[in-house]
């Protein structure tokens, strides 16, 4: 069977032929696809991540071609495919596995939202500690180095999954069912989860007094912060200075994405140290900590020399059609960037964008938090709470059975409910103790 591969070669306007790094060297003119809730992060500069994509036009090749192009159109890349960049070489699930054995660090990427992003993370866990029991650790960028005893509990089987949920909210904004199965299956296998990232002090300490800041920061045990990427800063300086991000200062942006990763990196290389040479750890972050190798990894490798690879998963569907993003409530930023001489990661996987389905169980309230009692504070028209004459002002005192103390346990138990299910939940309102009995009906099915 012939098979046809993407075009490599362009005339410049001298009429040169020059071969196009479509990995290597990226157009300047680039999509950043951007969930909105990641670019509120960035603007409160509380998360500091971004997932990226190539737009190059270029016709999708047969799925099933072994294509070894030194140069391959990341957006033409066949779902499920995984890309050796540095050679253009699409190679097996299992054969990337083989060549990940060198490494100490593995890091995988992410777009927060993509539920496929994730099945690829679990999938190198699940298969490095498969090859490697008892040598394998999962660092979390998601997790905050304050957490780190109760993770410890947890991963020990000590901490139950309630408290567990309580302690990913107040670290993570992210729902947690994207990380579900790769958290039960760590917890399940007993492996160490560490915690990556700065504390919640730090950051809003920074974010709030910028430069002034940093000083007030030296007694919170800060890590080595090295500015002197010019490709790095290049490339945060242009998702900054994006249109849709607003204005402010620049460089306590920029603190903030050097404090966030280096600390990160402090962490890594710390927990190797103390660890034999066999142990290695796979560091789960947002595709914008890896990409190019200058954040992240580069940042680790100033502090401990040692082998490690990169994965990046993307979704070429998305950088290839603006509207089936769009349909996935995807936000496309045009970003003007400049142009970086590296590679983009060791490999690249391609994948689905899936996201969580939005449609799940809700009572419809919002609620307040305050001495150990969780008060309705609204109740939505047409919700399940509504319904059922759950009323503003009332405290909630149970679910099925279950104490509620803390908004984190009430979402924790709602979130494990099926629609078609029924709950009591138990309030006090004035003087009276009402067990009321709810379902919670499937919308689309009521309102047939």
């Amino acid at each position: 069977m012939k098979i046809e591969r993407p075009p490599l070669l362009l005339k410049n306007e001298r009429g040169k032929m020059f071969l196009k790094l479509c990995i290597v060297k990226i157009s300047r003119k680039i999509r950043y696809l951007i969930t909105l809730s990641l670019v509120v992060s960035l603007l409160t500069l509380l998360s500091g991540c971004y997932t990226i994509g190539p737009n190059a036009a270029f016709d999708s090749p047969s799925p099933n071609a072994a294509f070894d192009s030194p140069y391959y159109p990341l957006d033409a890349l066949p779902e499920g495919s995984i890309l050796h960049v540095p050679t253009g070489i699409i190679i097996s699930e299992e054969q990337l596995m083989t060549y990940l054995s060198g490494s100490r660090v593995v890091y995988v990427g992410e777009a927060h939202d993509n539920l496929e992003h994730h099945r690829v993370q679990l999938s190198v866990i699940k298969a490095m500690e498969e090859r490697y029991p008892g040598t394998v650790s999962v660092g979390m960028e998601m997790l905050r180095r304050p957490s780190q005893s109760n993770l410890d509990k947890w991963s020990r089987g000590e901490l139950d999954d309630r408290v567990f949920f309580k302690e990913w909210t107040k670290n993570w904004g992210i729902d947690y069912d994207y990380y579900r199965d790769i958290l039960e299956y760590i917890r399940d296998r007993n492996i160490p989860l560490i915690a990556l990232n700065a504390s919640r002090e730090q950051m809003l300490k920074l974010s709030h007094k910028g430069k002034a800041g940093m000083d007030e920061l030296s007694n919170l045990s800060l890590p080595e912060m090295d500015k002197s990427d010019p490709y790095h800063r290049a490339m945060v300086e242009a998702i900054y200075y994006d249109p849709s991000h607003g204005k402010g200062e620049f460089d306590s942006f920029y603190q903030m994405q050097l404090l966030w990763e280096e600390t990160m990196a402090e962490t890594v290389a710390d927990y190797l140290k103390g660890q034999s040479e066999e142990h290695r750890i796979i560091v789960l972050t947002g595709n914008g900590h890896i990409n190019y190798g200058y954040g992240l990894p580069k940042r680790v490798f100033r502090r401990l020399k040692g082998a490690y690879t990169t994965i990046l998963p993307i979704s070429p569907e998305i950088m290839r059609d603006k509207d089936a993003a769009r349909q996935k409530g995807i936000k496309l930023l045009n970003v003007d960037l400049p142009d970086a001489p590296l590679y983009i990661a060791d490999f690249v996987w391609a994948t689905r964008y899936e996201r969580l389905d939005k449609r799940r169980p809700m009572l419809g309230i919002m609620l307040r938090e305050e001495d150990g009692k969780v008060e309705i504070v609204s109740v939505l028209t047409k919700s399940v709470a509504e319904k059922w004459d759950i009323r503003e002002g009332d405290i909630v005192e149970s679910f099925d059975g279950e104490s509620i103390k803390k908004i984190s346990d009430l979402q924790y138990f709602v979130r494990l409910k099926k629609f078609g299910e029924q709950a009591v939940v138990t309030v006090s309102r004035g003087k009276d103790i009402l067990d009321i009995r709810v379902e919670f009906e499937d919308p689309d099915e009521a309102n047939d």
